[in-house]
């Protein structure tokens, strides 16, 4: 297996991962409701193991949403770093602008020129610097793991309603 694939794994992985965590967290939130007990004021009332379950299913939601904020955010301004860099390295001189007195075939010319130049600024690898994935993956990571303080608050409870019963 070659390393591009790993990484094409992992993003494919990861990508999946997100999703069935958010699935979770609303599957969470389902769960805890079957338990909420109506009082006769008309609000509603649920144990506190199933409401710091809750805490932390909304934790979990907003480092996901945290998390592809960031990310975002941070590959914007890394394309945006790369596309000046780009402009640098590949500049389009004055003699390939369009101007009143060119030809049709002239303009042609031009114009494919700067296309590819275009095409080249925009195929250029950049390397960009692991410390940007940090807070990426940290948030992916702490979302799980909040998620998983959920549902062992909700197991906790649910074993304790068990226990008194049987």
């Amino acid at each position: 297996m070659k390393v591009q694939s790993m990484w094409e794994a992992f993003g494919s992985s990861t990508t999946t991962l997100s999703a069935n965590c958010r699935a979770f967290a609303i599957a969470a939130i389902a769960l805890v409701w079957i338990f909420h007990t109506k009082k006769n004021d008309g609000t509603f009332e649920l144990p506190l193991q199933l409401i710091e379950a809750v805490r932390f299913v909304v934790i979990s939601m907003v480092c996901d949403f945290a998390q592809y904020t960031y990310k975002s955010l941070a590959y914007l301004h890394l394309a945006h770093k790369a596309e000046k860099n780009a402009e640098k390295d590949h500049p389009i001189s004055d003699d390939l602008k369009d101007k009143e007195s060119d030809s049709e075939d002239e303009l042609k010319i031009k114009r494919a020129k700067r296309d590819a130049i275009l095409k080249a600024r925009g195929e250029m690898d950049i390397l960009v610097d692991s410390s940007w994935n940090i807070i990426t993956n940290s948030l992916f990571y702490l979302k799980i793991i909040i998620l998983g303080c959920a549902y062992y608050k909700i197991l906790s409870y649910l074993n304790e309603v068990i226990l008194k019963a049987s």
